[in-house]
């Protein structure tokens, strides 16, 4: 059975808040099947797998990541952004969007500009299409 979608919710929220349980060793089994949905690696098994759960999946990730982008106030708040962009660009197109929105103001900011070139380089990667999504 495909796990409830709002699993994936509440561990981008905690990944771009307090981290308290995202980084918690006890949950890390947890962690890892929630961030199957994401199917970053070959071969991943994923507890989302219906297409209507991925799709459920891929709304939440852009919901919650734009609405993040909008409210980043603190270097530690834009540095937990980076790091979720770069593992979630692999997976969804709207997130590799969204990630080169906001790559020319990190590439001058001496805070993230080595961060940003590592992201545009995952984000160049990423892109294997030719499809609308990946060319916008």
């Amino acid at each position: 059975d495909d796990w409830p979608v709002t699993f994936v919710e509440e561990y981008l929220l905690d990944a771009l808040g307090e981290r308290q349980w995202v980084d918690s060793p006890a949950a890390s089994a947890f962690v890892n099947n929630i961030t199957s949905a994401f199917m970053t690696a070959p071969g991943e098994v994923c507890r989302y797998g219906s297409e209507e759960k991925r799709a459920a999946v891929e709304v939440v990730v852009v919901r919650v990541l734009t609405g993040a982008s909008t409210s980043l106030s603190t270097p530690r708040q834009v540095r937990q952004f980076m790091a979720l962009l770069s593992t979630l660009l692999p997976a969804f197109p709207a997130v590799r969007l969204l990630a080169s929105t906001h790559l020319e103001t990190w590439m001058s900011h001496p805070l993230y500009s080595v961060s940003s070139v590592q992201i545009l380089s995952a984000l160049c990667a990423s892109v294997r299409t030719t499809s609308a999504a990946d060319l916008a």
